[in-house]
C-alpha cells in the first residue's frame, strides 16, 4: 500500500511552495528470493529467500517563482529514507572464473 500527501501553497501569482511526503514499498523479484542458483556467462546469481520488502519514505519541498509567463526559476529538496533496503553482492566463486551474485540486506 502507497501512502502520499501533497500540499500546495500560492503565496501570490509568481511565487509557489510545494511540499509532499510518501511511504512506499519495494517488493523483490522472484529472482532474488527463490533458493535456486542461476547461471550466467560471466557471473552466477543465487536468490535470498529470507528477504522481505524494502520500505521507503520521501520527502519533497520544492519553491517555484514564476518570473514571466515563459520563465520559472525552481529549487527542490528532497530526501528518502530507506528500511530493510537490500542489494546484490559477490558472496563465493563457483569455480575459478565464475563468481556468485547473491541478494543480502543493507539497511
Amino acid at each position: 500500500m502507497n501512502v502520499s500527501m501533497n500540499i500546495r501553497y500560492d503565496f501570490n501569482d509568481q511565487h509557489t511552495l510545494r511540499l509532499s511526503a510518501s511511504k512506499s514499498y519495494t517488493l523483490p523479484r522472484f529472482k532474488e528470493r527463490s533458493p535456486y542458483v542461476y547461471v550466467d556467462l560471466d557471473f552466477s546469481s543465487a536468490g535470498t529467500p529470507e528477504i522481505k520488502h524494502s520500505e521507503v519514505k520521501n520527502f519533497d519541498l520544492k519553491c517555484d517563482w514564476y518570473i514571466s509567463p515563459s520563465e520559472l526559476f525552481s529549487v527542490n529538496i528532497f530526501y528518502k529514507d530507506y528500511q530493510r533496503s537490500y542489494q546484490q553482492d559477490i558472496q563465493g566463486r563457483i569455480s575459478s572464473s565464475s563468481r556468485i551474485l547473491q541478494s543480502c540486506r543493507t539497511g
